[in-house]
């Protein structure tokens, strides 16, 4: 315990001298998950302003543009103007669509053909573009049953029948874990722990990568852990600080509930921060400048991120690449912890991400040591050298 407190104050005064490795503990990852995750905050899409043009005029397609104009996603700016000011309009981003109404709707309807509707898209923005379409399409799909429901009930007389007819197969669709079918309901849970991940890594590898006297002072094996537990335990316990605040305040901020089991929820952010810092004091111990150490794992958030298995489906990943991402901490992670604050799961439905990430925590320490191992067989051949 002795050597543990003695590492741990010799870590303190490093950070406390060091403004770059104090600003990334105590600053970084506050200011990244309010900053990236306020970007998903309005989750849902309102009154996205679009155009209508009705070459129509009919009763079907007044209905129709009313509705239109009654869904909560849409707001109607403008009406019944050209299509070349429409489209100018719509190229400048004042307008994300343009609804187009066949001048023939009404009359090909009553003739029983069809009628067309065009629906004109920004998929530049692709998150307003399908909120448009969703919503579009819904009105749609409401007259296009009114309109086949009543032709076919001229045909019998059996209402139930004439349903039947209609949809032969009703597909009941209902959202679970994300009713509301929110893009950022979906990735701030993601961003979070990758934030904690990325800080973690970047300011324990830069305090590692000029500290000589973690790998050369220690006489054993066991000395080296306990200096080890001491240089990590404040890392761990700022990030686990970090972690409480992101799960138990910035999810309420940004709309979401921690909805599983904290104590599943606990123990898997544990050993993940143990696992983090093991890898930064690994990846650190090759490098002799915290510049370097920046430069190569600043660029490791997005490679990380699409290796997790969260926007990339695992199961589409070469076998290979698929073995590899469980060698990152925030692969196992990330999975369960999405299911805890999404899914409502408690431990024993994390139970597998749980045993990959003690044994990622046997890798790094065995790798660790290893390191340590051959950084005391070097200083020990320097020192017959200079002799």
């Amino acid at each position: 315990m002795k050597k543990i407190i003695e590492y741990t104050k010799y870590e303190f005064g490093r950070i406390h001298r060091d403004i770059d490795i104090m600003l990334i503990l105590l600053a970084a990852p506050l200011f990244y998950a309010i900053f990236y995750g306020s970007i998903y905050m309005n989750k849902l899409e309102t009154e996205v302003p679009i155009a209508v043009i009705d070459h129509d005029h009919s009763e079907l397609s007044e209905k129709i543009i009313y509705d239109l104009n009654a869904d909560p996603t849409l707001r109607i700016v403008s009406e019944n103007e050209d299509i070349l000011t429409a489209k100018m309009r719509f190229f400048n981003e004042k307008i994300y669509g343009i609804v187009e109404i066949d001048g023939n709707l009404s009359k090909n309807i009553k003739k029983g053909e069809r009628g067309n509707i065009a629906l004109y898209l920004n998929t530049t923005r692709f998150l307003v573009a399908n909120d448009i379409n969703k919503a579009v399409h819904e009105v749609v799909a409401k007259y296009n049953y009114g309109i086949r429901l009543k032709y076919t009930a001229t045909r019998t007389e059996n209402s139930r029948l004439a349903k039947e007819q209609i949809i032969p197969v009703n597909a009941d669709i209902r959202p679970v874990f994300n009713p509301v079918e929110s893009y950022g309901d979906f990735l701030i849970p993601g961003v979070l722990i990758l934030i904690l991940q990325q800080t973690l890594l970047i300011a324990l590898g830069e305090s590692t990568s000029e500290d000589k006297k973690l790998f050369l002072s220690a006489k054993n094996i066991s000395s080296f852990n306990l200096q080890l537990v001491g240089k990590i335990g404040i890392y761990i316990l700022a990030f686990g600080a970090y972690a409480i605040i992101f799960y138990g305040l910035l999810l309420k901020l940004f709309g979401m509930d921690f909805s599983g089991s904290v104590i599943a929820g606990t123990i898997l952010t544990f050993i993940f921060l143990i696992n983090v810092a093991l890898t930064a004091v690994a990846v650190g111990s090759f490098f002799s400048s915290k510049r370097n150490v920046l430069i190569v794992l600043a660029f490791t958030s997005y490679p990380f991120f699409l290796l997790s298995g969260f926007s990339w489906l695992q199961g589409s990943m070469p076998l290979i690449i698929k073995w590899l991402s469980y060698l990152i901490p925030s692969t196992p992670y990330l999975l369960g912890m999405s299911k805890v604050i999404s899914s409502g799961a408690d431990f024993q439905n994390v139970f597998g991400e749980f045993i990959i990430l003690i044994f990622q925590l046997i890798i790094f320490l065995v790798v660790v040591n290893t390191i340590n191992y051959f950084k005391q067989k070097k200083e020990v051949k320097n020192e017959k050298a200079v002799c």
